[in-house]
């Protein structure tokens, strides 16, 4: 099953797993922005120990 048919549940235990493919799909989620973003942030910040959520702006290129 390719992992762009995986509901974001399973791709986040595959992503704990080590499996990089999965972890890119999460962070590619997550750049779209929308309802799947959100949902991968309810999943996720359960298991970040309390992390933060930071934003990174500047000009295209720049490296951030």
């Amino acid at each position: 099953m390719s992992l762009r048919a995986l509901p974001v549940e399973s791709l986040f235990e595959l992503a704990r797993g080590g499996d990089r493919g999965a972890l890119a799909r999460l962070l590619s989620l997550v750049e779209r922005g929308g309802a799947e973003a959100r949902e991968i942030g309810r999943i996720v910040y359960p298991a970040s120990g309390g992390g933060y959520t930071v934003g990174l702006t500047g000009a295209p290129g720049a490296g951030k």
